[in-house]
This record gives structure tokens, sequence and C-alpha cells, in this order.
């Protein structure tokens, strides 16, 4: 079984889209799960729907764990993430790669550092660049489609600003940002360059027991991609069901003022609509107010956007475990929690098609 650990919940479900897309029978859970009676070597006995829509049991080959440690104070992640890769240990996976944000938001190298110290790793590779999405890293600098991340929008995020394009500065420590090629050092958290898809696949060849893999998306892929394995979509025809709540927190809503919606005026529109949304700023308030919709009327389909709003809001209401169903666009994956299906988007990422149709 290969583990995950992401820092949010939409870069959770967007490796669990990945291993959707490979094939993989996913998971992704909000908290450890401990080890099974007969044996810590596969997370066995838990449900995954088959082509028929049939809910049978069967091993997991993925599992994915979403945390909120980018939401969290430096030292608050850290001591989270220990617990966690202490339990996912206890699991004995394959390998485990530690999802962080392709353009290096949050507290990138706390976390690094901290599973460096408990796993038995010398060193760690991060590639978070990702061709497939015009992210590239060259000659020690960050683009987006060609221009320095400093002078995009990522410039004017409300939590995480970017305001170096230089690998080094957005770390705000030394590493060492390495092109392909390299030799690794010993000891240390290595940065790989990457321009191309085929980059990535190139850096992948470096990865062994010794070294962790940490990165975005391309970098997971590329990773399966060594192994064999190959994209094998299912296309599903299966339509969005209504009642459909669409929820907007992203930390974009702090420097704008939103009307919101008259006590029951939400309930009104999914009752009469069959959709509605919710958009503003915090999320935990934004979270209670979906757990008082949920309370007094049944959403099939619930639609996230912002990892941060994705954690509280399903906290607020009680899930802690998915089963990954569809990738919708990469990053923007739906999944099924018991009777509701759930699809979370990063803040940053475009709205699919399926989407914009309702």
């Amino acid at each position: 079984m290969i583990v995950v650990i992401a820092d949010d919940v939409t870069g959770a479900a967007e490796l669990a889209g990945v291993g959707v897309r490979y094939g993989l029978k996913v998971r992704i859970c909000m908290e450890v799960p401990a080890p099974p009676v007969a044996g810590a070597e596969a997370l066995a006995g838990v449900e995954t729907v088959a082509g028929s829509g049939e809910v049978v049991a069967r091993p997991v080959e993925l599992l994915v764990i979403a945390m909120d440690t980018r939401s969290m104070k430096r030292l608050d992640a850290a001591d989270e993430l220990l617990r966690v890769i202490k339990a996912v240990l206890k699991l004995r996976p394959e390998w485990v790669y530690k999802k962080t944000d392709s353009v290096l938001r949050g507290h990138v190298v706390t976390e690094l550092n901290m599973m460096e110290g408990v796993m038995d790793v010398d060193r760690t590779l991060l590639v978070p660049a990702n061709p497939a999405l015009g992210r590239t890293i060259k000659k020690g600098r960050y683009y987006i489609n060609g221009v320095p991340i400093h002078e995009t929008s990522f410039s004017t995020d409300p939590e995480f600003p970017v305001k170096r394009s230089r690998i080094r500065e957005m770390l705000g420590v030394p590493v060492a940002v390495l092109p392909l090629g390299s030799s690794l050092p010993d000891h240390a958290i290595i940065v790989g360059e990457v321009e191309t898809v085929a980059d990535l696949d190139a850096w992948a060849g470096y990865v062994d027991k010794r070294v962790l893999p940490a990165g975005a998306a391309g970098f997971f892929e590329a990773l399966l991609r060594k192994e064999g394995r190959e994209e094998d979509v299912k296309k599903t025809e299966d339509v969005m069901r209504r009642p459909i709540l669409f929820v907007s927190g992203t930390a974009f809503y702090k420097t704008r003022e939103i009307s919101k919606p008259a006590e029951g005026e939400i309930v009104r529109l999914l009752r009469e609509e069959g959709k509605a949304m919710i958009a503003g700023w915090p999320r935990e308030e934004i979270a209670a107010q979906v757990r008082q919709v949920l309370s007094e009327t049944t959403v099939r389909e619930l639609v996230i956007e912002g990892g941060a709003t994705a954690y509280a809001v399903l906290r607020a209401v009680g899930l802690k475990s998915f089963v990954p169903l569809e990738e919708l666009a990469p990053g923007v994956v739906r999944m099924r929690a018991g009777e509701m299906y759930i699809t979370v988007k990063p803040g940053s990422y475009a709205w699919p098609e399926k989407l914009l149709t309702i």
C-alpha cells in the first residue's frame, strides 16, 4: 500500500484523483486508520465502488491522509504531522509521499524536516513543479506559464503571498536547487528543476528507499509510472444528483464584502430550485452554516471550493472517510461518503465544465 500525506484536503483529493486515473483502489481519510488485526501490511476490508455501483470489500492500494497543517501555526503543524507520520508507519506502507502545495505555500520545510527525523531516509527530493499546469522551475526560479511567480496573482494570496520567485527565498531557508543530472547531496532537502513532464520522469529515477519523495501531483504520477503503472481511465456518465449545495470559502473572501442570505433562504433554494451556494469568510462560520443547512434538509451533492474550507466543513458535518469516484478535472475530484457525494476543488484551479453547466 502507498500512503500520501497531504497538507490540505484539496491536495489530498488531487492525488486521490491521480490514483483513480491509474486504476488504484483509493481511500481518503482525515485520520490514520488503525492497522488491521491480521497485520499492518495492507488496509483490508474497506469499501470501494465497483463499476456496477455495488459496494464491495477490497484492499486499499493508495491511502491518502488529508490534513490541514497548511492553515496551522508552524509548530502546531509540526506536532500534528509527527502524530500522523508515527501512525502511518505502523501500517508498514510500501512507500510514503508527502504532498506539498505546488507553489510552496505553507510550512513545507518544517514538515519535511519532521518527516526526515522520523523516517529511515537520508534526504528529501522535493519536486513541486507541475508543467502540465504551466508551473515550472528553471535556474532556481519558479514560473507560472513563463512568468516569474511573484508577478502573478499568487503575490496577493491572503495567507501566503508569494513575493519572490527564487526557490530559496520562497522557502526561506537554504536548500539545494539542482538541475537534472546532478548528484544528490547526502543529507539535504533537494528541489529538482523541472520544465517538462519528461523531467518529472527523470527525477523519479532518483528515488529509492533512502529518499523521501515530496511535491505536487505531477511528480507523484511520475513515481507511479516508474512502477510500471499506466492510466486506466474509466469514463463515467454519472450525473450530479440534486439538491446540490456549492460552498466557496477561499481566503480570497477575506478582502471582500459578501452578502449573506437570509435565514432559511439556502434551505428554500435547495428544496425549490435543487441548488444553492454559500460563499464567504471566515471558514468556521461557513462550516457552521453548512452543518445547519444539512440538519434541516437533504443535500445529495456537496461541492466545496478551497482546501481549508473543505477541511472545516467536513469536520463540522462529521465526515472523515471518502471513496474517490471520478476526476472531473485535474485536482477536482468527486467522492462518496455514505449517501452523500462530495466534490472538492482548490481555490486556484478552474471550475470544470460539468460543474459550470450546473
